[in-house]
């Protein structure tokens, strides 16, 4: 895929839960199965495509299902799925999976001969290694890069943020032996709905860096989401220092209101985009004047704290009020 997946190299896509980043590695997956370009403008390059759906095949049959009636394609004959996690770290996985795609018929004198392998996520498929060892991680990579060598296609592996949302979770060799890597990132209504992923490009090996993807749900979905390109979202307002804003109190608060399983420190302050020290100010005047609650580690907002947007829009850092 031009700009986003190149032949006989390793990608990476992550992001926190719920940010979009198996819809996009689905919708990246499906368009190189079908050699259609993503979002109109990526050109592909047509052929077959592994699919490792590590998390379970419930949840993404509605979602291929959703993309099939939206783009009006009938079948998927180039997508080979496999809805159970491949532990690649176990000796012996690899060849066996190797002989597996050896014996895979497509035709009566064809092999399967993949040109893509999607792994979705990482954590599920490292078993009972440990992402932040080096020795783990390293091994884990290096046979992903094997299967990739032997079958001479490309692989992306799918994978979550760290708590504090910045970076892609583990050791570092991770993105040390990654060619290309892509962070999702999402925004969401006051209900708790997706309304926008930002798809940003943070490295690139061999090539200029894409410019960041806007996508948004298209309308007139019914089981899954569909992400469509959309236009980049107006910046926000700015001080009068030419500076953007932090977000308002009762936007954090309203943020964490969307959140039925409510936010951790790290997962509350990631969404919020704020400093350390002004998140962790309002956090306490939060929580000595009852608006929030906390149980175990994670965040809530109180029940009896419903009008949430009934409440002042006026900067409080210096003074009086929220923000």
């Amino acid at each position: 895929m031009e700009g986003i997946i190149y032949e006989n190299t390793i990608s990476g896509l992550y992001g926190q839960p719920g940010s979009g980043k198996s819809f996009i590695a689905l919708d990246w997956a499906m368009c190189i199965s079908e050699g259609m370009p993503w979002l109109g403008r990526f050109k592909t390059k047509q052929a077959p495509v592994v699919y490792i759906a590590a998390e379970g095949g419930q949840g993404i049959q509605k979602r291929v299902r959703e993309w099939m009636r939206h783009y009006g394609v009938q079948s998927l004959p180039a997508m080979h799925w496999l809805l159970n996690p491949l532990y690649v770290r176990e000796d012996g996985i690899v060849e066996e999976f190797l002989n597996t795609l050896e014996r895979d018929h497509i035709g009566p004198e064809e092999y399967l001969n993949p040109g893509l392998m999607v792994v979705d996520t990482l954590s599920q498929s490292i078993g009972d290694g440990d992402e932040n060892n080096s020795k783990d991680m390293g091994l884990f990579i290096g046979r992903v890069q094997k299967i990739a060598r032997e079958k001479e296609m490309a692989a992306l592996i799918v994978h979550h943020t760290n708590a504090e949302g910045k970076r892609e979770r583990g050791h570092s060799s991770l993105r040390g032996n990654i060619d290309t890597m892509f962070k999702t990132e999402a925004s969401e209504n006051g209900d708790g709905r997706l309304i926008l992923v930002t798809l940003t490009n943070n490295k690139q090996k061999d090539d200029a860096k894409v410019k960041p993807v806007y996508l948004a749900p298209a309308e007139g979905t019914t089981e899954s989401l569909v992400l469509i390109e959309t236009e980049a979202p107006e910046p926000r307002k700015k001080r009068g220092d030419g500076i953007p804003g932090p977000m308002r109190t009762v936007d954090m608060l309203r943020l964490l209101g969307s959140q039925d399983d409510g936010y951790t420190w790290g997962e509350w302050k990631a969404a919020a985009g704020i400093d350390k020290d002004r998140f962790n100010k309002r956090v306490r005047r939060l929580m000595k004047e009852g608006d929030i609650f906390k149980e175990g580690q994670r965040y809530y907002v109180t029940p009896a704290n419903t009008d949430i947007a009934g409440m002042d829009d006026e900067d409080e850092d210096e003074g009086t009020g929220w923000r």
